[in-house]
């Protein structure tokens, strides 16, 4: 949270420090947040949150990092909290609160209780639709036990099955992972690789996790990525920069969920009625680097095709007028290109212009006619209609979500 946005930090006991909004109402709403600001994730939600206090004045937050830290005394005194708390202890935390209560959650679309959930789902399947349209042919996947890696692993595969491929799986414990290399010896994880078909494209729930992929692959021998390509879901730049390659990942909205959340606390604290379901934040797209910054996919009509329609996406492009560019029948070029890329014209198609899209709300002040013009769609409606589609969103949400991660 930035010192413009809160005036005073006064420390506190067990209960953490208590950031206080700069002016000053005759009564504060005191509002604890339960974040653990020692991670990436963690200070990307309390920045979120922190930029929506402008819109209460009022609020006093009181933050934590778990239920545990936050005395019971402090507790009894709060009007409402917002909780990313993944510790044992949560659940039942949960059931003593009798104060209006937000979630930032992972992965689930069943809920007991007001929540938004950053898209765990989403990011699986956004990984395996990377590296689909890299012509690969086989995969893989590597995750942790925890409901977060469970949730990203299942979409992934379940996009690729749709796709025709049966991604090998491995379920990793954390602290077998992450054991140290030893100079010319090639460990299990290390063998594990070995064993799949060439190239492949790989998974990692976790970035910690893909860069220790990503070590053992080189030290087996295996290039990278033109025989191991690797993707993870966390976008952490740290980690994904010291990567050699440096790191794929799936860009989180932890910055948007934040906001979300306070949004959704003031609205709860003004009496509305909790969601029915989760408010899914989407994720903010594929950050490519060099792990899978390559294409296997060697049909050179196709990649004349993808070329094309990069060029010309500001125009109403059909599939006829790609086909009659390439100099192939409508039938030809749609079997052609699935049997490339793993997805139809139409797809590919509408996937540029959403990028465009997003490129252009989050890089330009462009209004959003003029945005839907850039993109070959005549009213911006149907990109409002795209987005929520597509992404969860509106184009105003994404552009405003996108401001907060500058």
């Amino acid at each position: 949270m930035s010192t413009q946005q809160l005036e005073q930090r006064t420390p506190g006991s067990a209960s953490g420090f208590c950031h206080v909004s700069r002016r000053s109402p005759a009564v504060y709403v005191r509002i604890g947040v339960i974040v653990d600001g020692a991670t990436t994730a963690g200070r990307k939600l309390l920045s979120g949150i922190g930029s929506y206090l402008p819109e209460r004045p009022d609020w006093a937050i009181t933050h934590v990092p778990t239920m545990k830290s936050l005395a019971a005394e402090a507790l009894r005194q709060m009007h409402g909290v917002i909780i990313a708390d993944n510790t044992p202890n949560r659940t039942s935390a949960w059931r003593r609160l009798v104060i209006p209560a937000v979630e930032v959650s992972t992965g689930s679309d069943s809920i007991n209780r007001p929540s938004v959930n950053i898209g765990d789902n989403e990011i699986g399947q956004m990984a395996a639709r990377h590296l689909l349209e890299r012509g690969l042919r086989s995969f893989a996947v590597i995750g942790r036990s925890d409901r977060p890696s469970r949730v990203r692993c299942d979409a992934f595969c379940r996009v690729l099955r749709t796709a025709g491929h049966e991604p090998a799986m491995l379920r990793w414990p954390k602290d077998r992972m992450h054991r140290g290399l030893t100079a010319g010896h090639i460990g299990p994880l290390g063998a594990w690789i070995a064993r799949l078909p060439k190239p492949v494209g790989l998974f990692a729930a976790r970035d910690e996790d893909a860069s220790r992929v990503l070590m053992e692959a080189v030290a087996a021998g295996f290039g990278v990525p033109s025989e191991v390509a690797v993707i993870g879901g966390d976008n952490d730049e740290t980690i994904c920069n010291l990567c050699l390659p440096a790191l794929t990942s799936v860009e989180p909205n932890h910055t948007g969920a934040g906001y979300e959340a306070a949004r959704l606390l003031a609205a709860l604290l003004d009496g509305a009625k909790s969601p029915d379901r989760p408010i899914v934040v989407a994720p903010q797209g594929i950050i490519e680097r060099k792990s899978t910054h390559f294409s296997h996919i060697t049909d050179a009509e196709v990649t004349k095709a993808r070329q094309f329609i990069r060029a010309r996406i500001a125009e109403n492009l059909s599939v006829e007028d790609v086909a009659a560019h390439v100099g192939l029948s409508r039938s030809t070029l749609l079997r052609r290109f699935r049997a490339a890329g793993g997805r139809s014209v139409h797809d590919e198609i509408l996937a540029t212009r959403l990028e465009e899209a997003k490129r252009l709300l989050a890089d330009t002040e462009q209004s959003l006619l003029a945005v839907a013009h850039r993109v070959g769609l005549r009213h911006q409606e149907y990109l409002g209609y795209l987005f929520r589609q597509h992404l969860g969103t509106t184009p105003a949400a994404f552009r405003a979500q996108s401001r907060l991660l500058r």
